[in-house]
């Protein structure tokens, strides 16, 4: 850690910019610096960026598996694009791509025609703690629907969701790494929100395999997510003991799917404080 002195002229106060910091982000007499409050009240300064160079993707895939397709199709939403062309060697069916695994449901109009699929406009998110808590309460929706008996239609509706706020994360997180831009987390705190989010959608897909003989696990996980919801919010030690205890008592009454993901949250909320506190 590197400690300055603050020191005044007149009515404002300033500190001198690290040296090897200015010659990593090419600032020199005349550049510009942008700041910006975090979550917790750090002021952090970033090399100003007027206007991100967004790239226009064009692909060749010489692949007609919908399983592949999917993986490039989420690859290229993810990176800062302002748009992407993926051509094809063969005649793709739009319907295949999506009843394969909806993995862009609701999140941009991917267009298909013959041998290419395409996206014209790519959103920008910068606050992925915000779409983490959305993401959160989305899954809280959706096991209250299931317990209500609710229709089908609502719980799917649901995880597509859940599906999109993770596409999302992934998207601010991939940007924000590539471009050093304006952030008000560090990139640490990116990789744990990222790492969360994962074990929230997979949460999301075993929903949709429920069976009326859960329905006990699935109000005892409905608490743990209400839990996690306030844990994220306040992230201080005992929040985050009093969610591994919440865990622990559900893994010795249930022997679920839903565990080994509940676990690996409350890991990356254990390395999170830790973080924060050093």
């Amino acid at each position: 850690m590197d400690v300055r002195n603050v020191q005044k002229s007149g009515n404002a106060f300033y500190v001198y910019l690290p040296t090897i910091w200015c010659k990593q982000n090419s600032i020199a007499q005349k550049s510009q610096v942008s700041f910006d409050m975090s979550t917790r009240g750090n002021l952090v300064l970033s090399p100003y960026i007027s206007k991100l160079s967004e790239k226009v993707l064009m692909l060749k895939i010489p692949e007609s598996d919908m399983f592949i397709l999917n993986m490039f199709i989420a690859g290229a939403y993810i990176n800062p694009v302002k748009s992407f062309t993926i051509q094809l060697e063969k005649d793709v069916n739009s319907l295949d791509i999506v009843d394969h695994k909806k993995i862009l449901s609701g999140v941009e109009l991917v267009e298909f025609d013959k041998k290419k699929i395409s996206c014209e406009s790519v959103v920008s998110i910068e606050d992925p703690d915000l779409i983490m808590g959305i993401m959160t309460r989305k899954l809280i929706a959706m096991i209250n629907s299931i317990i209500n008996g609710e229709s089908k239609e609502l719980v799917e509706k649901y995880e597509d969701e859940v599906d999109r706020s993770k596409i999302l994360i992934y998207k601010s997180v991939v940007s924000s790494m590539m471009f050093k831009r304006v952030c008000r987390l560090r990139h640490i705190e990116l990789l744990y929100i990222m790492t969360i989010a994962r074990d929230l959608e997979a949460i999301g897909d075993h929903l949709m395999e429920y069976s009326e003989k859960n329905k006990a696990a699935l109000k005892a996980l409905l608490r743990i997510m209400k839990q996690l919801d306030s844990t994220v919010k306040k992230l201080d030690q005992q929040a985050v003991i009093d969610f591994l205890n919440i865990i622990k008592d559900f893994s010795k009454k249930y022997n679920t799917k839903y565990y080994n993901h509940l676990k690996s949250i409350g890991e990356s909320m254990v390395d999170w404080l830790i973080t924060n506190q050093l």
